[in-house]
């Protein structure tokens, strides 16, 4: 974890993201800041006793701090007693160190290549899954390249992409045999999980947005997928009808959710073990 390096009493200098700040007072009346903060090893809590005022409005939630700190315990947990935090902004930190990498974990993987991967997959399909499929991942490439997914396993800057991939792999190597549209199937595969390019909000830490806290990610990837249905003069209906059946649990085409969800728990279990 974030401290486990360090003892009680030994004073940091550092980077994190901060994930929350609470203005608080003491019993004597005095403001001060409890604050969480996030790097790539973990979450710390912390506070700012001192000219808490003066430091509320150096930095805001999501942003990405330097700190000076001291380690203390709080019911036997560590923390840190805060004495310095500001924003960093631009390369203001670049001669300290400072790298966005060292707080937000990533794939080990190279983005690019994975994203590209998946270009070509949606090249292999036929219209108008082709073309629908094209407009939503070449207009949302950065993001895409980006967001994490929400399973563990996941749960990290590229995640989103790394996951897609490897499921599209899996597919290929177990391919059914069975009477699935192979369009159908990896159209399903590539947009189960679209909805996270609304569920989370463009920061450092990849916060939870409005929409993402008010609705489900199958629920987003649908209304994704139909905005962009919507800017085509013509659009065949029975695929739309398949898209609104997979993803919102309409009864047509549940051998194919079925499938696409046990190939996701394959994925699952093989990443388990694989730790």
């Amino acid at each position: 974890m974030v401290l486990d390096n360090y003892n009680e009493g030994d004073v940091i200098k550092d980077f994190f993201i901060c994930i929350d700040k609470i203005k608080k007072i003491t019993k004597y009346g005095d403001m001060y800041l409890d604050i969480s903060l996030r790097n790539k090893d973990g979450v710390v809590k912390g506070k700012v006793w001192e000219n808490a005022d003066y430091f509320s409005e150096k930095f805001e939630v999501g942003c990405a701090v330097a700190i000076k700190g001291r380690i203390v315990k709080y019911k036997n947990i560590k923390e840190l007693n805060i004495a310095y935090i500001n924003e960093v902004k631009n390369d203001m930190y670049g001669d300290y160190g400072y790298k966005e990498k060292l707080l937000v974990p990533e794939v080990s993987v190279s983005v690019n290549k994975l994203y590209d991967f998946i270009i070509n997959s949606i090249a292999s399909l036929d219209n108008p899954y082709k073309k629908l499929l094209f407009k939503i991942y070449k207009n949302n490439s950065e993001c895409i390249k980006s967001i994490p997914s929400m399973k563990s396993s996941y749960n990290l800057k590229g995640g989103y992409v790394q996951k897609t991939s490897n499921i599209l792999i899996l597919y290929n190597k177990i391919e059914s045999k069975g009477p699935f549209d192979r369009n159908m199937l990896i159209s399903l595969i590539l947009i189960k999980e679209i909805g996270y390019i609304d569920y989370y909000n463009d920061d450092l830490y990849f916060s939870i947005s409005d929409r993402g806290q008010k609705f489900e990610v199958q629920q987003l990837s649908y209304d994704i997928i139909l905005n962009n249905i919507n800017t085509y003069d013509k659009f065949p209906l029975s695929v739309k009808d398949f898209f609104q059946s997979a993803l919102i649990g309409g009864k047509m085409h549940f051998e194919y959710v079925e499938y696409v969800n046990h190939l996701y728990a394959i994925d699952e279990l093989i990443h388990v073990h694989s730790k």
